[in-house]
């Protein structure tokens, strides 16, 4: 059967107009529409084949896309893989330049016996290397390259650069840094290249952070308990002497004496008790590193950027996290603990400050402890003139000859503090005259043989020796205690009728004119006179001995007309005894102020110690007055000159005395030693006696002592051993303490920064009390005598205060000397023996400027008075932050991962890159911890050649930002 299209008459099927104009349809009438539709039917095919032919070239073109993609990715996953490979191996090549930092400062600053400074000092191209130094050969420099000089140029750009810049403008905020030389990594073995290759390269740069000043310590006074039933050995019994805690040592840094003008600004802090500083010191006191310091907030948003730009530019000069070791730099070992008074270690003089206290406001004679040749302490008045006068004449109605005697003694009382005496009438010395004669017998007193000549010519020789023998004590009574630094003349008639056991007779008793009676010392320089000064309450040593004094040098020649007036020995006459026995003694008169004995500029001829137990003196006299030998054996009117060293009343205080237990070893200037200057610790003449600043330090604990408990010396912190016991209270107060303890803070003295010194030398003592009980705070202070100037009365407390811009003056006086020598100091004791600090405070004008004495009413301070500021004075509470090594150094490295199949100078060669930061410390213990710390010479080989361990303390990774 035949079927019908759909479009055929009589089955036609109504379809869309769309289908039909695309089967090309007429329209049944066969009229204009179909002719119409019919061309249409032809151009519209046309069009709708084009559009098949574009949507399969777009299928096309989508399939050759996800081919390309599909090929593509294996691409950039293995070049992304390859490209974290190279950082994970630039990384790897830090860490290889960090593990190679840390080992060569093993090597070079791990054993004791070591000073670092940066070459600042030698004026070098590049000023922030460290260098290590010893006593033999040039510094080791602690930067990748093993550079000979730190003038060594490093080119850090383009493709013949020879190092990296590793301390930029990101991190200091001003232009120039810090570089280093690269060293290479070789590889071998590596996939279609024959033999070593070089895979990759770094650079270190080691920053030494003890020439910084670390701002980041904080008042922790108050932390330190008072106990509740206080022992003995407590070094705080109560909240006063906790106060003055801040006077013994640095409690805190100056970082409140960096106040600038703007544009730098400095920190602009107020005081600890403004509530808004108070916060910021709070973060000091919490910062781990520089960059915290950074987001402190300020007053307005330019204040801000000021503030942030300051602590930026001198990343050189501040730290954080400087911590010291109390190692021995000079000779190398652990310093000791002088605290331990229980340790025959440490030195008997030492001990007697340690034990010696006022009692109400006084201080009792109490003599010193130690042995022939060693230092000494004591407490007690110092003998600057003395006299033993014999005044002959003739018995009444007689021919005898007699003889008067009596004693003077000059005290001083050195002390800023009254010395305690008994009461009128109460003996309170005894005093010895012996000596010796090298051909005489044991009990030969050194007094002197006397020849008499009367009116008949020559009469005989006696001895005074059998007037004084060397057995016979003679009571001193002085009346009244001693006043602070109170000159005093006490004076006692030994005895006024001795028989001599001669007769001068008078041949010629109606002619006056031969009426002369006259007494000579015979010469012998085999004799020395020896005077012995001994407390009244016995005791076993005495006092003073002065000794060594030859009786003919020193007495009166008969030539020289000296008579007594009034003493008339032949009845009827005017003529007077004339003579020549008085043995007198003083302390060097041609010295005429106390500058000459203790101004460093002064020259170091030898010199009488006022403490010492031996002292030579010159051949000046004094004037004899009075009528009768007993009156002029009492006489004391006029007997002194005003130009004189020590005058009567003059109230001049020299020594501070000890209130509680000691914290700095400046405290040991008052130590002497026979035959020397005095202040020898501390002073530029000290020599010797200086090297305690390098061998001993002092850390008082009590047996109360908890874990966990700030110590009295604020700065010293626990540092305990990884994985061994805390250590107990009778080891951090034992003598080898120093095993135990890191000091916060430590300064290397070597620093040449201005910035740095200033953060070490100013502070603010707030709420000090005086002697009166008026409170105030004191801006800058030093103190003269740190221990009693709280109780001394205003003229001898020796307490003075400076400006921010006095301290920053000296601050500059101090780098400038410090940068100006060839090498660092080698040893404490070589720093304070120099001389720079006094000569910087000289140079500042603290002591002559008046700009600088407002605290003096403007009024420049006399020389060498209680307000004079020394050296002394300024080592004083910084004494146990000082070093001439660093123990905390800061590491920064930058490394590359190379392609070693390229060739140097093409841009692909470096594959990636990598920077990384850390901090290292030195501990006590050494690499080889099985020996103990204290042990010195060790006996381990690898802690003879490396010393004490560097431990990694932080590490962080950085970005080219951070440089």
């Amino acid at each position: 059967m035949r079927r019908e299209r759909p479009w055929a008459r009589g089955g036609e099927r109504v379809e869309g107009a769309a289908a039909r104009r695309c089967r090309g349809i007429r329209s049944p009438d066969g009229g204009a529409e179909g002719l119409l539709a019919g061309r249409g039917r032809r151009g519209r095919g046309r069009r709708c084949d084009g559009f098949a032919v574009v949507l399969a070239v777009a299928l096309l073109a989508a399939v050759v896309l996800l081919l390309v993609a599909l090929t593509a990715l294996p691409r950039s996953e293995l070049r992304a893989t390859a490209q974290r490979g190279a950082a994970v191996q630039a990384r790897q090549h830090a860490l290889v330049g960090l593990r190679v930092a840390i080992g060569r400062l093993q090597a070079a600053a791990g054993p004791d016996a070591c000073s670092t400074a940066t070459a600042q000092h030698l004026g070098a191209g590049n000023p922030y290397w460290t260098g290590v130094w010893t006593d033999a050969g040039p510094p080791v420099w602690l930067v990748s390259g093993h550079p000979g000089a730190a003038d060594s140029a490093v080119v850090t750009t383009g493709a013949a650069a020879t190092g990296a810049e590793l301390v930029g403008d990101n991190t200091t905020g001003v232009s120039g840094g810090v570089a280093a030389f690269f060293e290479d990594i070789m590889g071998d073995n590596l996939p279609g290249l024959a033999g070593e290759q070089t895979v990759g390269r770094f650079a270190y740069w080691t920053g030494d952070e003890g020439v910084k000043g670390n701002v980041g310590v904080v008042d922790r006074v108050g932390e330190v308990p008072v106990p509740t039933w206080p022992a003995a050995d407590d070094p705080v019994t109560s909240d006063g002497e906790r106060a003055r805690l801040r006077q013994l040592v640095a409690h805190r840094s100056g970082n409140d004496a960096m106040n600038e003008a703007p544009p730098t600004g400095g920190f602009q802090l107020q005081a600890e008790d403004d509530p808004a500083s108070a916060v910021r010191w709070a973060q000091f006191g919490a910062a781990l590193t520089m960059n915290q310091l950074s987001f402190q907030t300020l007053g307005t948003s330019l204040e801000r950027d000021r503030y942030r730009a300051f602590v930026h530019a001198h990343f050189h000069d501040f730290t954080v996290h400087s911590l010291g070791v109390l190692a021995n730099a000079a000779n190398g070992g652990l310093r000791r603990n002088f605290s331990d008074l229980a340790a025959p270690e440490v030195p008997a003089a030492v001990k007697d400050l340690e034990r010696y206290r006022p009692v109400a406001g006084r201080l009792p004679l109490a003599g010193g402890t130690a042995g022939p040749g060693e230092p000494t302490a004591q407490i007690k008045p110092i003998v600057t003139e003395w006299a033993l006068d014999f005044v002959p004449y003739r018995e009444e109605g007689g021919d005898r000859l007699l003889v008067g005697c009596r004693l003077r003694l000059e005290l001083w009382n050195p002390f800023n503090l009254p010395l305690a005496q008994t009461p009128a009438g109460v003996i309170d010395y005894r005093v010895r005259c012996c000596g010796r004669r090298s051909t005489g017998g044991v009990n030969d007193s050194g007094l002197a043989l006397v020849r008499v000549s009367g009116p008949g010519g020559l009469v005989g020789e006696f001895d005074l020796r059998a007037l004084l023998g060397p057995e016979r004590e003679i009571g001193v009574d002085a009346t009244g205690d001693l006043g602070p630094g109170q000159v005093v003349v006490v004076e006692t008639i030994v005895d006024q009728g001795w028989a001599t056991g001669l007769v001068v007779a008078d041949p010629t008793p109606t002619d006056p004119s031969d009426d002369e009676l006259e007494i000579e010392s015979v010469v012998d320089a085999a004799r020395e006179l020896r005077l012995e000064l001994w407390a009244a309450a016995g005791g076993a040593k005495p006092l003073t001995v002065l000794a060594g004094f030859p009786s003919g040098e020193f007495g009166r020649a008969s030539s020289g007309g000296w008579a007594v007036p009034g003493n008339r020995p032949f009845a009827g006459s005017g003529a007077m005894a004339r003579l020549g026995v008085s043995h007198h003694f003083r302390l060097q008169p041609a010295r005429t102020g106390w500058g000459d004995w203790v101004d460093p500029a002064a020259p170091l001829a030898p010199a009488p110690d006022l403490r010492s137990s031996r002292i030579d003196y010159a051949a000046a006299l004094w004037p004899s007055i009075g009528a009768d030998p007993a009156a002029s054996a009492r006489a004391v009117d006029g007997l002194f000159a005003s130009g004189e060293l020590f005058v009567a009343g003059s109230g001049f205080a020299a020594y501070d005395f000890t209130v509680q237990r000691a914290l700095s070893i400046a405290a040991l200037d008052q130590l002497s030693m026979a035959g020397e200057r005095p202040f020898g610790v501390g002073s530029p003449w000290g020599g010797a006696r200086n090297a305690v600043f390098d061998a001993a330090f002092f850390n008082p604990v009590p047996g109360s002592w908890q874990s966990g408990e700030r110590f009295a010396n604020v700065r010293h912190r626990v540092l305990q051993a990884a994985g061994g016991p805390s250590p107990s209270a009778a080891e951090l107060g034992g003598l080898h303490a120093a095993r135990f303890l890191g000091v916060e803070g430590m300064y290397n003295v070597n620093s040449a920064s201005p910035q740095a010194w200033t953060v070490l030398l100013g502070r603010t003592v707030l709420g000090w009390t005086d002697s009166a009980g008026v409170a105030a705070d004191l801006e800058n202070p030093f103190f003269g005598f740190a221990q009693s100037a709280p109780f001394a009365p205003e003229a001898a407390r020796g307490v003075r205060r400076f400006s921010d811009a006095a301290i920053q003056r000296l601050a500059t006086e101090l780098a400038g000397r410090s940068a100006g020598r060839a090498r660092p100091f080698r040893s404490v004791a070589e720093f304070v023996s120099s001389g720079v600090v006094q000569e910087a405070i000289d140079a500042a004008g603290l002591n002559t400027s008046p700009a600088y004495c407002d605290d003096l009413g403007r009024v420049p301070p006399a020389r060498y008075s209680a307000n004079y500021l020394t050296q002394r004075a300024v080592l004083g509470p910084l004494a146990p932050l000082l070093a001439v090594r660093s123990d905390t150094f800061t590491i920064r490295v930058y490394a590359e991962a190379l392609n070693p199949a390229l060739l140097a100078g093409d841009a692909e060669r470096v594959a990636a890159r990598a920077w990384c930061e850390a901090v290292v410390q030195r501990r006590p213990e050494f690499v080889d911890g099985s020996e103990g710390a204290e042990v010195w010479p060790p006996v381990v080989a690898v802690n003879r050649a490396l010393g004490r361990r560097f431990r990694l303390v932080a590490f962080r990774w950085l970005g080219p930002e951070d440089l």
